[in-house]
């Protein structure tokens, strides 16, 4: 098993030469403590948000490379420049131990440590937080207006729509003379017609007949809607 981080930005891995004996996991309001010497199978539950991640353990001198406990070993020296770095620079980093479930990004909170006894050992305490990437978009000449009393959510009113064209029928017009006239051309009596058929036959049946055949018959007064 090993325990390493490796620098989210981009950079050289660190993995940890000497394993601790207990890992703790704040989830939430809660404590977890996780054996890592004689683990079994323990796993950190899926989709659970780590608040801190902590252990205290040894950097061991030269007098322990080689043992069983020891992964690659490295001089206590150069693992406390590095991790003093990480936490300095407030390095982004991913902590990653897949035998207990830890895959996170962090960054280190607190590290201390102290030399310890006549080998070249150092004594650590090591405390990652969880690092989410803050995201900021920034919107550039941008100007806002604020309205006092406005309400929020209040559409923007839609301008209205201008009024239709309209005629009204003078003595001796026919739907032809006012298509040249109005529309563009004789040839757009049909679309006057049709854009005005429940006016001119109600104005026809006023005035005594079945029906305008088709517009043929119209009288002064009646107003048309011209078509666009």
């Amino acid at each position: 098993m090993e325990i390493m981080l490796v620098p989210i930005n981009g950079g050289s891995r660190f993995e940890f030469p000497s394993l601790p004996a207990e890992v703790s996991v704040k989830n939430g309001s809660r404590y977890r403590s996780y054996s890592i010497i004689g683990l079994g199978n323990v796993k950190i539950p899926k989709g659970t948000d780590v608040e801190s991640i902590s252990w205290s353990s040894y950097f061991y001198g030269p007098s322990k490379r080689g043992e069983p406990m020891m992964g690659e070993y490295m001089d206590p020296k150069a693992c406390v420049r590095i991790l003093e770095r990480f936490r300095d620079k407030g390095e982004p980093l991913r902590i990653m131990c897949s035998e207990i479930g830890i895959n996170r990004d962090v960054t280190i909170s607190s590290f201390t440590w102290t030399p310890y006894g006549a080998h070249g050992n150092v004594k650590y305490s090591i405390e990652f937080a969880q690092w989410k990437e803050l995201k900021v978009r920034v919107t550039k000449n941008a100007v806002t207006t604020v309205t006092p009393n406005a309400a929020a959510d209040t559409p923007e009113p839609r301008p209205e729509p201008a009024p239709a064209a309209t005629y009204e029928i003078r003595s001796g017009d026919t739907l032809c003379k006012i298509a040249r006239n109005k529309c563009g051309g004789e040839a757009n009596w049909v679309k006057l017609y049709e854009t005005n058929s429940a006016v001119i036959e109600a104005a026809a049946k006023k005035h005594g007949r079945k029906d305008s055949d088709r517009g043929h018959w119209i009288y002064p007064g009646t107003v048309l809607t011209l078509p666009t």
